[in-house]
């Protein structure tokens, strides 16, 4: 044995005797004598063995062979099925391949709904491979439409269109290095700042671009979230994040942004979106996800207003040019119209309910028309005046709006200088951008196809600027 082990077994021996003394080990074999609990005799319950589903097997996996049906085509909610493969099917169906067209639209109350709005925008084709007289062309057909009997479009209509033919895709450069969220021109320049998913920020002089690849933008990262929303007031530009800030940098100083805002409860949820208001910009409306809308001072960091707009999350909120009124979209598919002068009484002026939720809603140059982009596939005109009651749209049309997971949601953009004139982006192929116009007591048209060699996406978000006919897009 060796000598620590020696150690060992003495000093076990001595808390031994130790414990003896007080008459710990007595007590100890007392309670290990005690009665121990008697457990009741449970039996195991008797699984009984039911009966084994067999597994589904495919064709393949039984031997047989496969149906061979396919999707001949699907457009305007009917699908034609086939039943043999394409490579093999006839040019006549009725020599051998049965095809049978089936109606996805027979849900209760579709029908009635799709024959509720009239198609009222003029549909122009194009053909050929050479993207830069896509605007050419659609202009001349577009004349041609003009001249045949039962046709209305205005002379203000073909001057615009025009004007827009005339615009050509010059560069396409990477501002930001992820999905493009918000973009924004100066008032008085050709500056255009961006916004990301990430929160960068990029920023560039368009009449500086060049298609050598040498250009000269500035990269910032303020925020943690998306950058939904930018602003200008004078020489500052004002940024607002999903991650509760408002962010301001002037121009003189690039590179250094100072927190002007931030989100104090999390009731609030996340800031969805914001808008500078005020005739010096110093006031900024803001939507949260939680379905409120406040009124925060820039100046004084006070929060001049705020109550529960909606019951899900504010996706857009816009004012009119004459400060009067708001308009709200939102998740809960509803467009709301509010009396800034009364926001006290958390009652809109008039309610538009849609079937699916709204992207955005809003207000022209001039604050008369508003238009929203909803997952219903419409784009809804609205009256931008004060009413009450219900929301009609004054025009609806069809527009394939969803763009999938992986792209921003469309936003439609008026044009400051046309109140008219709005552009929004097509999932169409060739990839375009779509202009459409609207006279007074008139239909909505389709006035312009704007594409191009470089418009290779989906263009989803759009900055028009107030003086120049300048049109820039952002993409994923």
């Amino acid at each position: 044995m060796s000598e620590y082990e020696k150690r060992r077994m003495e000093q076990v021996q001595a808390n031994e005797s130790f414990l003896a003394s007080l008459g710990m080990d007595s007590d100890a074999a007392v309670l290990k004598s005690g009665n121990k609990r008697k457990r009741a005799n449970v039996k195991p319950r008797k699984k009984s063995a039911g009966t084994t589903v067999a597994s589904r097997k495919s064709r393949r996996q039984r031997g047989e062979e496969a149906e061979s049906l396919y999707v001949v085509s699907s457009s305007r909610g009917k699908v034609q099925i086939g039943s043999q493969p394409p490579t093999m099917r006839p040019n006549d169906p009725s020599a051998g391949a049965k095809i049978g067209t089936y109606d996805m639209r027979a849900g209760a109350g579709s029908k009635d709904r799709e024959e509720r709005f009239e198609q009222q925008v003029l549909d122009l084709g194009f053909e050929g491979d050479d993207m830069s007289k896509l605007g050419s062309t659609f202009f001349e057909q577009l004349v041609e439409q003009s001249l045949r009997p039962g046709t209305h479009i205005s002379k203000g209509d073909l001057d615009y269109a025009q004007r827009l033919a005339g615009l050509e895709c010059k560069s396409a450069i990477k501002v930001v290095p992820n999905r493009v969220y918000s973009l924004q021109f100066h008032e008085e320049s050709t500056l255009i700042c961006l916004g990301d998913r990430d929160g960068n920020i990029g920023m560039c002089k368009i009449d500086k671009l060049s298609e050598d690849g040498d250009n000269e933008v500035f990269n910032f990262q303020p925020h943690t979230g998306v950058v939904n929303s930018i602003g200008y007031r004078s020489d500052s530009v004002f940024t607002f994040s999903y991650d509760g800030t408002i962010r301001s940098m002037s121009l003189g100083k690039p590179g250094i942004f100072d927190l002007v805002f931030k989100t104090k409860s999390e009731d609030d949820g996340w800031l969805q979106y914001g808008r500078l208001w005020g005739g010096e910009k110093d006031n900024a409306v803001l939507g949260f996800s939680s379905g409120k809308v406040a009124c925060q001072s820039l100046r004084s960091g006070k929060q001049i207003w705020a109550f529960e707009a909606h019951e899900k999350k504010v996706q857009t909120v816009d004012i009119s040019s004459d400060e009067k009124y708001m308009v709200t979209a939102s998740l809960d598919r509803s467009v709301k119209l509010w009396d800034v002068r009364k926001v006290g009484k958390n009652k809109p002026l008039c309610t538009f309910e849609d079937t699916h939720s709204v992207n955005c809603c809003f207000f022209n140059s001039t604050g008369e028309k508003m238009v929203a982009v909803g997952m219903c596939n419409k784009l809804h005109l609205f009256d931008g005046a004060g009413k009450s009651g219900t929301l009609d749209p004054t025009h609806s049309v069809r527009h394939d709006n969803r763009t999938g997971r992986y792209l921003s949601v469309f936003h439609a953009q008026w044009d400051p200088k046309s109140p008219n004139s709005f552009f929004c982006g097509s999932m169409m192929k060739p990839r375009r951008v779509e202009c459409f116009s609207v006279a007074k007591d008139d239909k909505l048209k389709l006035v312009m196809n704007l594409a191009g060699d470089l418009v290779t996406s989906v263009q989803s978000r759009f900055a028009v600027h107030p003086k120049f006919d300048i049109l820039a897009c952002g993409n994923a």
